[in-house]
């Protein structure tokens, strides 16, 4: 997590993995102790040295592990308005959804933020009252703390390690009336990152952008609002 924070990378799914080739050079730092929270590496406890690890011993870690930027969506009843409904969460390109254990207000919050809905007052519910979702329960035990940009920087159990079933299937009522008349955003693609960009525009429901003088700048903001690294 230190490692992936220092270089300005997603931490919430940080994990230590397998390196592809051994590299030559000197190993500098060893027994390296961190709490998770530092700024950088060298803020760890940790032994200098001067020796050729051996190449079981060298330290990969992968700051993206699956898929850190959680793509996100509502599944909402006929005629129910578009900023509530069933939370749907797409991870390592499959949709599912978040069991509604210890799920309140300030995961609704960011739910309803990361949507582009307005987040004043929302309203987090259970048992799948907007109907049940497809696919896995990926997420339980969501804590966000009400300011997250995106579910995946909010502490939560492992994808897809729990005990609900879709009749415990999370979901949430966002405050009516909207931030503005672009309400939510999605690409449509090969990938959850990368593909045709579509808006839902003030209720109507989805639809394209023209690209007459969308820049660089455009997309970064369409991937701020995503939660992807800009």
């Amino acid at each position: 997590m230190v490692v992936c924070n220092e270089l300005g990378l997603n931490t919430s799914n940080a994990i230590i993995t397998t390196g592809q080739s051994a590299i030559e050079s000197p190993t500098v730092l060893d027994n390296v102790v961190c709490v998770g929270t530092e700024s950088t590496l060298s803020g760890c406890r940790y032994s200098k040295t001067n020796f050729i690890c051996p190449a079981n011993q060298q330290v990969w870690v992968d700051c993206q592990a699956g898929y850190s930027g959680l793509t996100i969506s509502l599944k909402t009843r006929t005629a129910q308005p578009p900023w509530q409904g069933t939370v749907l969460v797409q991870y390592n390109n499959t949709w599912g959804t978040i069991c509604d254990d210890h799920f309140d207000v300030n995961d609704a919050r960011v739910v309803c933020n990361q949507l582009g809905f307005n987040s004043s007052t929302p309203l987090a519910v259970g048992s799948a009252v907007f109907g049940a979702g497809d696919g896995p329960v990926w997420i339980t035990d969501l804590a966000c703390t009400g300011t997250e940009a995106n579910i995946a920087n909010c502490r939560h159990s492992a994808y897809g390690v729990t005990k609900c079933r879709h009749y415990e299937d999370a979901g949430v009522v966002c405050t009516p009336g909207n931030i503005n008349d672009i309400t939510s955003i999605r690409l449509v693609g090969p990938t959850p990152y990368e593909g045709r960009v579509e808006v839902y525009y003030n209720g109507t429901g989805w639809g394209t952008v023209c690209d007459d003088h969308f820049n660089d700048k455009a997309a970064a903001v369409v991937c701020r609002m995503m939660g992807f690294n800009t």
